[in-house]
């Protein structure tokens, strides 16, 4: 039975064993560094590339251990991770310091307190920094959208009273642009149901009709903003379409 589900020589009984362990603090350098060269042995001895995974504070320590290293040392050759968790407050620290200055605190502070806004752009908050993202780059897409299709934004919002006033107001030429434009988010609202529904297979997503005529167009639009001068407008608008190529 063992040859049916593996080849070559039979490997030998399982067996279950502790690994050795280091009695010192997890933020010792030394237990770190006993941690890395344990590592490494291993690695070699199944000519493997040692890869180690740490915290935010331990990944720092391990990295300047690395760093001060000789070239030649084997622990150069380790791969270091930063856990899953501080990897995504890293990434949304980072976004906080490139953007502070912006105006995107200012916006944030529409819909979190202040002093909220502060722990979401240093990589706190977590959860809140990911809705209020989110929040945003839907702003910037439908505004990237009116402003591609040359309509208004509030075809965005449900067919209030409002809404059939402001296109009472509008020529036929402007008329006709939201009616296409109405009509392919509600192609598209379409398309999303099937997918949730399992209706629609996602790898046929790119030889979809609508979406290749949508994504046509706004690559056009796109080029055509690129030769311009960058004013924030158009940084906005370049902004934006990069997180819908995303």
């Amino acid at each position: 039975m063992c040859n049916l589900v593996q080849d070559g020589a039979y490997p030998g009984k399982s067996t279950i064993v502790f690994l050795p362990m280091i009695d010192l603090e997890p933020g010792n350098l030394s237990c770190i560094f006993s941690t890395m060269k344990f590592v490494c042995n291993e690695a070699f001895k199944y000519r493997a590339n040692p890869m180690l995974t740490f915290d935010q504070p331990l990944y720092w320590k391990a990295l300047t251990i690395i760093d001060n290293e000789p070239k030649d040392s084997d622990l150069k050759s380790i791969v270091l991770r930063l856990g899953g968790f501080h990897l995504e407050m890293s990434f949304l620290g980072s976004i906080g310091n490139i953007m502070s200055g912006s105006g995107l605190a200012e916006l944030m502070e529409t819909v979190y307190a202040p002093n909220a806004v502060t722990h979401m752009f240093t990589g706190k908050a977590v959860a809140r920094a990911v809705r209020g993202h989110f929040l945003i780059y839907n702003a910037l897409t439908s505004l990237l959208l009116c402003e591609h299709f040359h309509v208004s934004s509030t075809v965005l919002k449900d067919h209030d009273t409002e809404n059939v006033e402001h296109l009472s107001s509008l020529e036929d030429s402007e008329i006709h642009n939201e009616n296409t434009f109405i009509q392919d988010l509600n192609k598209l609202s379409y398309i999303f149901d099937e997918i949730l529904e399992r209706h629609l297979p996602v790898d046929t997503l790119d030889q979809n009709e609508v979406l290749r005529k949508i994504r046509d167009s706004i690559s056009t639009f796109r080029k055509s903003h690129i030769d311009r001068k960058p004013d924030s407008s158009t940084m906005v608008s370049i902004y934006g379409y990069g997180g819908l190529a995303a």
